[in-house]
């Protein structure tokens, strides 16, 4: 059995969800999401001059901009795009008054699941086309051995070596930093993150709050199963191999601009496996309980 080290390691590897860092759990809590805006660095849609208030000096200063009597720079020209169609113009004025008297919504939601995942997906696909990306992250992981049979009989010895293997994976904290999309070793944003998309048929809840001047989006998905068959199976060196994920729950933080600027990806699954070695038969029964958190800055 002196590849047995080699398999466990690699199902586990397979079983990752992703693998940016192994920490031992910790409880969860909305701390990181928190520390992302502060409250009084939260901003007022539409509160150009940055007065924490929405009026007509806002708009006319949009105005000003726009006939260029006067030119925004920094953050005021930045939300000067009050409708995010990358110009400004009287529109955007005309809304900044239109909150200001209360006929327009301060930060209007989406609604409805199939919105929310789309504002979702939009993110992230706003995200990997900046020009430059700093992206940190880490992961918690755990994972429970419930049975490891041998020819279908349990040993101790084996048991141990599993455990021992579970209890030493370690994986370091992760920074990327995307250069239009790629990192100096080639490793491009897109493939990386539009992994993360999602189809609003597997989302069962979805929830949306405004935070800061983005949104804080919660996406809980239905439990899914997955079972190698074919050249996947051949290639995973398993004889059986099927995973069913029980709980998914993904949240986001966008920042104004429609981007990601924290994803944290919770995920619990079983696996169970099989696997023929120097004519042994050896089947797994595992948990895994993982959680993915992701920075961003442009």
């Amino acid at each position: 059995m002196k590849n047995f080290k080699k398999l466990v390691t690699a199902l586990l590897v397979m079983s990752l969800l992703f693998t940016l860092a192994v920490f031992p759990m910790a409880a969860e809590d909305d701390s990181l999401i928190d520390s992302v805006t502060s409250s009084d660095e939260q901003d007022l849609k539409g509160d150009i001059n940055d007065d924490r208030a929405v009026n007509s000096s806002d708009a006319l200063l949009v105005l000003k901009h726009a006939v260029k009597s006067m030119e925004l720079t920094g953050k005021a020209l930045e939300k000067a795009d009050v409708n995010k169609d990358n110009s400004i113009n009287a529109s955007d004025a005309l809304i900044i008054l239109r909150i200001a008297v209360g006929i327009e919504d301060e930060d209007p939601k989406p609604s409805g699941k199939e919105d929310i995942v789309a504002l979702y997906n939009t993110s992230i696909i706003n995200s990997y086309e900046q020009d430059k990306i700093v992206l940190e992250g880490f992961t918690e992981f755990d994972a429970k051995l419930n049975k490891l049979l041998i020819d279908g009989k349990e040993d101790k010895e084996m048991t141990e070596m599993f455990e021992e293997i579970l209890n030493s994976m370690e994986y370091e904290d992760v920074k990327l930093t995307f250069i239009n999309g790629e990192t100096e070793d080639g490793i491009r944003a897109e493939d990386g993150l539009s992994t993360l998309e999602v189809s609003a048929d597997d989302v069962e809840t979805a929830t949306v709050v405004p935070h800061g001047d983005g949104y804080k989006l919660t996406l809980k998905l239905y439990p899914m199963s997955e079972t190698l068959t074919g050249d996947d199976l051949a290639a995973s060196g398993y004889e059986s191999y099927k995973m069913e994920t029980s709980k998914i729950e993904i949240i986001a933080v966008t920042d104004g601009q429609g981007r990601l600027m924290l994803l944290d990806y919770y995920t619990y699954a079983n696996v169970k496996a099989t696997a023929v070695e120097e004519g042994v038969k050896m089947s797994m029964d595992f948990d895994i309980e993982q959680r993915d958190v992701m920075s961003f800055t442009y």
